[in-house]
């Protein structure tokens, strides 16, 4: 997802008469946050002292134990204290992008740094990382919906009772706004955006190009044909490049037996292909209660280990880039079938913006994000499995 809205896409978009305006607000945001106090720097003792002790919701004592590194390991006597306190830990680590996963999962992006951000949002509305949430919390399994009730509960707490919070916070003007299960699900929606998206997005761009008949055969008849080549890929600033990136690659697992190993032990190893940037998109943390015991990585805000090991099992994933959204021409479709909704957009040093969402029986119309750029092309809705 993010290399989709990389910085060319956003450039295209942007008018002339804009440019200047939107600098602007950049430079004020980039002085604005200079202009803080910066934050003196702390031992790793101060850090980890700075976990809200006092008053957790506990039913019994929680130990948690913290390696050379700073990776938590947590041992609770009950399930729910075990979930509890990782969302203290969660949080204590990772609140400030905790936050930002938040707002990206509602789209609400421009309250922290402004207008330049106003399509971004529109595109994530239409996208609705939301939409299943209600019909997943209904049909949750009892156990599940109080281990992340406990999980929320973590975070709450230190919210509610951190003495600092990270430096982000304040410059992005990010409140202590208490957490629910449905933000903890919308994120999840989020994390698990298709990859294909990359190149599906930057595809149905090409539509205007009078030859796009005979490219879509091409780029659907093999991979290896959706390589462009340098005639190909001239269009009016749109370049396939991303193909020769996304297709030209491949991710990585591997599993080696424990009768082909030096120890005797089986060995894996998983390349999930994410970007790198700070904070990394994991956190490390190990944990063990009555019915859990498990350490490896885990998204922040996400209260399970996507990769790791137990004492009997290890687990892993890579990007296999499968097929979970389909795209449909909709321009034929009757105006009655074709709802739209209204959404408000808030905007940090700029009035609020209206935008329009419109939902087909489908799915979302997506060729109404601008920042897609697909212009006047032909209505496109996408129906994707995690709506």
């Amino acid at each position: 997802m993010s290399r989709t809205l990389d910085t060319a896409a956003i450039a295209q978009w942007l008018r002339p008469t804009r440019v200047a305006g939107l600098a602007l607000l950049t430079t004020h945001f980039a002085v604005h946050a200079l202009a803080r106090p910066r934050p003196r720097p702390i031992s790793v003792e101060e850090r980890l002292s700075m976990l809200p002790r006092d008053r957790i919701p506990l039913d019994a004592r929680v130990v948690i134990h913290w390696s050379e590194h700073q990776i938590p390991f947590i041992e609770a006597e009950t399930d729910k204290d075990l979930a509890t306190a990782l969302g203290v830990v969660h949080a204590h680590l990772r609140i400030a992008q905790m936050e930002m996963l938040r707002c990206l999962s509602q789209g609400r992006v421009s309250e922290l740094i402004g207008p330049i951000a106003i399509d971004l949002d529109h595109l994530l509305r239409i996208l609705d990382f939301g939409r299943a949430v209600p019909a997943i919390l209904e049909d949750l399994p009892l156990e599940t919906r109080q281990w992340l009730d406990a999980f929320v509960a973590g975070i709450n707490h230190h919210l509610d009772h951190a003495r600092v919070l990270p430096f982000e916070i304040d410059v992005l003007k990010l409140h202590r706004k208490r957490w629910s299960v449905s933000d903890v699900l919308r994120i999840g929606r989020l994390v698990a955006a298709d990859a294909n998206w990359i190149v599906w997005f930057q595809l149905l761009r090409l539509r205007r190009r009078k030859d796009w008949p005979r490219l879509w055969c091409r780029l659907t008849q093999s991979a290896e044909a959706a390589r462009p080549d340098p005639v190909s890929s001239r269009c009016d600033g749109c370049q396939l490049r991303f193909l020769e990136l996304i297709l030209g690659r491949a991710s990585n697992s591997v599993a080696v037996s424990k009768a082909r190993s030096t120890s005797g032990s089986a060995l894996m190893a998983n390349d999930p292909h994410l970007g790198v940037h700070l904070p990394g998109p994991w956190m490390i943390a190990g944990y063990k209660s009555p019915s859990h015991q498990a350490i490896g990585l885990m998204a922040p805000g996400l209260p399970f280990v996507a990769i790791g090991r137990n004492p009997w099992i290890a687990w892993g994933g890579t990007n296999l880039h499968a097929a979970s959204s389909d795209f449909y021409d909709v321009s034929d479709l009757p105006a009655r079938e074709i709802t739209d909704r209204q959404e408000n957009i808030g905007v940090r040093w700029w009035p609020d913006r209206q935008v329009t969402i419109r939902e087909t029986t489908v799915g979302p119309v997506i060729s109404d994000a601008r920042l897609l750029g697909m212009g006047r092309c032909k209505p496109v809705a996408m129906r994707w499995m995690a709506l």
